[in-house]
């Protein structure tokens, strides 16, 4: 179910968003690690296993959310990834990686449903 591993990455340069889906979802039961960046991710990745990169598109720093979730697939290709932006989504954006999106703002609800479907798959 979990694929050895009950642990989320949050990838979000909002410290307010990231900290409440991190509430959130450690009180559903999971294992949270909060990155503010891609660069942080990446470094998380390399300490800890993860079974789900819950990230943003939009961040600071030289890659963003889409160029992570590439990388995730490539390195840790296990790992499943959800993508979140307040923005739309550009067609010409390269979604490779991402396998399920939500548009902020989002619900708690709504999140965890995501989290949970990407669990049991």
């Amino acid at each position: 179910m979990f694929n050895g591993s009950k642990t989320i990455l949050i990838v979000e340069d909002d410290a307010l968003i990231r900290m409440v889906a991190a509430d959130e979802l450690t009180k559903a039961g999971y294992d949270v690690i909060e990155a503010e960046d891609a660069a942080d991710a990446l470094q998380a990745l390399q300490r800890q296993r993860v079974f789900l990169l819950f990230t943003d598109v939009n961040m600071p720093g030289e890659m963003d959310g889409l160029g992570l979730a590439r990388l995730v697939r490539e390195r840790w290709p296990d790992v499943r990834v959800i993508a979140t932006s307040g923005g739309d989504p550009a067609v010409t954006d390269d979604w490779a990686g991402v396998e399920l999106f939500l548009r902020k703002p989002y619900q708690v609800a709504g999140m965890l449903a995501a989290v949970e479907r990407m669990a049991r798959a």
